[in-house]
């Protein structure tokens, strides 16, 4: 019994030791890359979060704003909104609303409303052999993002969307190291993502 409970704290402590080691690797990797002045990236990629009602959550919204200042500042020429479409809250929907409601024309809007997860938003830009992008989120999310981005071989960097304080971040901190392990083995092992038939949507005129 007293061998048995050696080996499972053993396991426990070589578990956390792999998981600090994957999360302080990726942050250090990435984090030279967000809120850094850059040119030549013509596509902003802002990632969804929840939806509150019929409009966006305060963290959303705050990507989507950062979207709407990058492209009226002409530092890209259009917007991708990933998320969850596919379900009854339509992130993507709300985040393209929400954006033409700001005077930005549908026509430069893109919409992957099959980014059910950030890994899914990377793997998914395959579709459309996209090489260089903007990531909008906030900066705790963005590591991960430019991580999974460069693993798929595109050139990213981050915006980093936070404009207030947001509720409940403490739990999104912690959810977002065990993330960054899932997305570490599944870029190590190149996992195929979900919902691969769906293709983006050109608002196109």
């Amino acid at each position: 019994m007293k061998l048995t409970l050696k080996i499972f704290g053993l396991l426990c402590i070589i578990g956390i030791v792999i998981v600090i080691t994957i999360n302080i690797y990726i942050i250090n990797k990435e984090k030279g890359k967000i809120d850094i002045d850059f040119e030549g990236y013509d596509y902003a990629l802002i990632l969804g979060a929840a939806v509150w009602g019929d409009g966006p959550s305060p963290m959303l919204e705050d990507r989507v704003l950062t979207g709407i200042k990058l492209y009226k500042d002409g530092k890209v020429k259009k917007l991708i909104m990933s998320g969850d479409g596919l379900s009854k809250k339509n992130e993507t929907k709300v985040m393209m609303e929400y954006a033409i409601n700001k005077g930005i024309p549908k026509e430069d809007i893109i919409i992957d409303k099959a980014g059910l997860s950030t890994y899914d938003s990377f793997k998914r830009l395959e579709k459309i052999d996209l090489k260089k992008v903007v990531i909008i989120s906030q900066d705790y999310h963005l590591y991960r993002a430019i991580y999974d981005a460069e693993k798929m071989g595109i050139d990213a960097v981050g915006v980093n969307a936070n404009i207030r304080l947001y509720a409940g971040q403490t739990k999104r901190d912690l959810r977002e190291v065990i993330a960054r392990c899932k997305d570490y083995v599944y870029t190590l092992f190149k996992i195929k993502g979900v919902h691969s038939e769906i293709d983006f949507e050109f608002n196109e005129e």
